[in-house]
C-alpha cells in the first residue's frame, strides 16, 4: 500500500497487487474517515455533513459520530460512522513501535442503526489504520496488521 499525504488533512491510500495492478484507492480525512473509494472500478463518494476537524486531536473515552451523504448526485444515501475510542496502546510492526488509538468502528446506512464493523488500531503519527480486528463467527478476533512499513522514496 502506498500512502500519500495531500492537502487539507487528506490521506490517499493506493493498494496494489504484486503485479502492480491497482486494487483499491481511498481518500480519507486524517486517514480515519473515508471520503472517496475506488474499488476495482466502482466508486463511492462520501460528503461529510459533520465538521470532521472538530474530532481532532483524538481523546480516549470519546465517542465520535460523523454523518455523511453518500453518492455523487441526488439521490444520496445518509451514512453514519461511529468511533468509540477505547484506549491507547503500543503496536509493534517488525522492530518499530507505533503509538496507536484502539477504537471500535460502527457504520450505518440509510435508516439503519450503525453496526460494529471492526476494531481499528490508528496511528495518528502516520495518519493510518495500521491494524484491524474483525470478529469471526466462531468468536475469535485475529489481529490483521501490516507486515512492514517503509519510508516513502524521495
Amino acid at each position: 500500500m502506498e500512502v500519500v499525504f495531500a492537502e487539507d488533512r487528506l490521506v490517499r491510500n493506493i493498494l496494489r497487487s504484486a503485479t502492480g495492478e491497482t486494487l483499491l484507492e481511498t481518500t480519507a480525512f486524517e486517514g480515519l474517515f473515508e471520503l472517496d473509494r475506488l474499488d476495482r472500478g466502482r466508486r463511492t463518494v462520501s460528503h461529510p455533513t459533520t465538521k470532521l476537524e472538530q474530532f481532532f486531536p483524538l481523546k480516549v473515552g470519546k465517542e465520535i459520530a460523523a454523518n455523511f451523504d453518500i453518492g455523487e448526485t441526488p439521490p444520496t444515501v445518509k451514512g453514519k460512522t461511529v468511533l468509540r475510542i477505547k484506549g491507547k496502546d503500543d503496536l509493534f510492526i517488525e522492530s518499530c513501535k507505533y503509538d496507536v488509538f484502539v477504537m471500535d468502528r460502527s457504520v450505518g446506512r440509510g435508516d439503519g442503526a450503525p453496526v460494529f464493523v471492526s476494531t481499528d488500531y490508528y496511528s495518528p503519527d502516520l495518519k493510518l489504520i495500521v491494524a484491524k480486528q474483525f470478529k469471526d463467527p466462531n468468536g475469535a478476533s485475529p489481529l490483521n496488521k501490516f507486515d512492514k512499513i517503509y519510508p516513502a522514496k524521495q
